[in-house]
């Protein structure tokens, strides 16, 4: 592609080179309505640059700060950075100088801003930033870059502008959280990601059809107009229809299929846009045998409503029948204070597009899930009541999208809520998951997703586990209470983000991360009174803990243990636990780092067992009944002269003969 012509901020905003015309990506920008780029076009755009961006590192082309006064663009989405050179020396607002060159604060990273060594990653986090201004037509961020303020502005983007699915925001919240660890390696996994996340289009045969047969609905929609103009009525079973499907034969959309009291044997197959409403759930059921299917089916619906009614199998027919009792299939249906109990599958299935929503049920003693949504379904889950399934309460997999919110979950054989397979990443909020027989939460199987808000207490094993290579959500302000083993545990080469979240009274860690290639960041929590360790890191697992308080605890308020276990643990504290602060041992080995442990009942730091190494630096270990530092004589730690080891009963550092 042709050099565009030399210019700066202020300069020519669009040359012509060879009949080529390329304009900056801002003026660019302004000649879409509203100054928004519609999301593919970004996409391709972001492609290309993500292209010359990772191949600024084996080329060593220097290029100016990536923004959109930077990079130039023709009708056609071929792009062009503008490469390193001189600049006029002049300040303007919202710019500072780095290097004597302008950089504009909205597009740096927060490692950039602070000055730290900035990689790859940092272009990841610029990208973002340009990205979210070109399809949203404002800038992400004003003032300071917290991980809050970004999730807001990303939420907001979906709520206010409607321009964003859930998986583009999270595409979006990845490249922009504030750990240049969580980020994606490189821009063009950020680029992949963003064209992952594409709506899928209809193929165009399948337009024409159904263009077709709009045209064709219209007219005869229009003709009915003029024949005859009718309002919504209601069909009121037995008393007008003597069965329920019979009704709902002869409704119309927007028609409402009243049920009065009773017990109905009967199988339903619900029509589009039509509703069926019964007198109350305690007052009607509809039940049939679990070997021939579903109680209520839709297919196909756009819309319909299911509300106020019991729905059950009269017989457990587990191995042979697995049947849901509610059965949604590519529809968009609301349920709605409804009973489903009983069922020799799944309580209620929901399967393929559309969005459903189920709220206020009581879903419960179902022989598979009590919810699942699965194969590309999306679905919203509030208030609903998930209890005594011999599998799990609400579950999400297979590409399943969608919200959970204030559902509460209980005594389910497995888990309150789980999530599992690439693709699938729901946001759970404000749950409460208890006495479940396994744990209150589940992320595996590569999925993703956020769990915030939730209480997960008194479960089988842990609170929250997240299991498996390429599993990585965030878990943020989550109470994780009086659990068995752990209140959070990351294993099986799992990532993501623990933050905030408040892990207690826990049976064993309050937060857990086991085996080789576990590697999240744990952030900010508040780990106390638990009957094991504050945080644990164990056989082999690495990862970050950061921020973290970690007191009062049985053990130390920080284990690590095992070959090949070496986090980094920075910037905690660790007060008055029942053993160490920080405690190394078994071949472990890592960085603590400005660590206050203080107050416990052994040592500040303690490195026990031969090949355990860590370096210990710019850490206050004072107040401590026994030594400040303590290490055995077969330990190998690396003690830096910049620790502080004041006032504690023994002594500053012990080195053990």
């Amino acid at each position: 592609m042709p050099e565009p012509q030399k210019g700066t901020d202020s300069g020519t905003e669009s040359k012509t080179t060879d009949a080529v015309t390329m304009q900056r990506l801002d003026v660019y920008r302004e000649s879409f309505p509203g100054e928004k780029i519609p999301y593919d076009r970004a996409v391709a755009i972001v492609s290309e640059i993500a292209k010359r961006l990772d191949e600024t590192g084996k080329e060593k082309v220097p290029y100016l700060q990536m923004r959109p006064a930077n990079i130039a663009v023709t009708q056609d989405g071929k792009i062009k950075l503008r490469k390193f050179e001189e600049e006029e020396d002049k300040d303007s607002e919202g710019e500072v100088k780095l290097g004597g060159k302008h950089i504009d604060r909205t597009y740096m990273s927060p490692e950039e801003l602070a000055k730290e060594s900035a990689d790859q990653r940092a272009d990841v986090w610029s990208l973002g930033a340009v990205f979210f201004e070109l399809v949203t037509g404002k800038l992400p961020f004003s003032g300071e870059n917290s991980d809050a303020e970004i999730r807001q502005v990303i939420d907001e983007s979906s709520r206010t502008w409607g321009l964003l699915t859930l998986r583009q925001n999270e595409v979006l919240y990845r490249a922009l959280t504030r750990p240049k660890e969580d980020r994606y390696n490189t821009a063009t996994e950020f680029a992949r990601a963003l064209e992952s996340a594409r709506e899928k289009k209809m193929p165009r045969w399948k337009a024409i059809i159904i263009g077709m047969s709009i045209v064709v609905l219209c007219a005869a929609v229009s003709l009915l107009i003029v024949l005859h103009v009718t309002s919504p009525n209601e069909l009121i079973v037995p008393t007008q229809y003597p069965t329920i499907q019979k009704a709902i034969d002869n409704a119309k959309p927007g028609d409402t299929v009243r049920i009065e009291a009773g017990v109905y044997n009967a199988r339903v197959k619900l029509k589009d846009g039509v509703r069926l409403v019964g007198e109350d759930m305690d007052k009607v059921t509809i039940r049939s045998e679990a070997r021939k299917g579903p109680v209520v089916r839709a297919i196909d619906c756009a819309s319909g409503l299911v509300s106020d009614l019991t729905l059950e199998h009269v017989s457990l027919m587990i191995e042979e029948y697995p049947n849901p009792i509610l059965l949604l299939n590519e529809s968009s249906v609301e349920v709605l204070r409804c009973r489903v109990r009983y069922a020799s599958g799944d309580g209620i299935k929901i399967v393929g597009g559309g969005h459903s929503r189920i709220q206020e049920c009581t879903v419960q003693s179902n022989a598979g899930h009590g919810i699942l949504v699965t194969e590309g379904a999306t679905a919203t889950l509030k208030n609903n009541k998930c209890s005594e399934n011999r599998l799990i309460g609400i579950c999400f997999m297979r590409e399943a999208h969608g919200f959970v919110e204030e559902n509460t979950c209980w005594d389910n054989e497995e888990c309150g809520i789980g999530v599992f397979d690439d693709g699938t990443d729901p946001v759970i909020e404000n749950n409460h998951c208890r006495v479940n027989q396994v744990q209150g939460i589940y992320f595996g199987k590569g999925s993703n997703g956020i769990a915030q808000g939730n209480t997960c207490e008194e479960n089988g094993k842990s609170g929250i586990a997240i299991a498996n290579e390429g599993t990585a959500p965030t878990i943020r302000n989550n109470q994780c209470r009086k659990n068995n083993t752990q209140g959070i545990i990351f294993f099986l080469g799992s990532g993501g983000v623990a933050e905030e979240n408040t892990t207690e009274e826990n049976g064993w860690s309050g937060i857990e991360v086991n085996g080789e290639g576990t590697t999240p960041t744990i952030r900010k929590n508040q780990c106390s009174k638990n009957k094991g360790y504050g945080v644990a890191f164990v056989n082999g697992a690495t990862g970050v803990a950061e921020g973290n308080k970690c007191e009062e605890n049985e053990k130390s308020g920080i284990g690590v243990k095992g070959d090949g276990t070496t986090p980094t643990i920075k910037d905690n504290k660790c007060l008055r636990n029942a053993a160490d602060g920080i405690a190394f041992s078994d071949l472990a080995g890592g960085l603590a780092e400005r660590n206050e442990c203080t107050g416990n009942k052994l040592n500040g730091i303690a490195v026990t067992g031969a090949g355990t190494n860590p370096v210990l630096r710019e850490n206050i270990c004072s107040g401590n009944e026994s030594w400040g530092i303590f290490f055995d004589h077969v330990a190998k730690p690396i003690i830096e002269p910049d620790n502080t080891a004041e006032n504690n009963g023994k002594g500053q550092v012990k080195g053990s003969e």
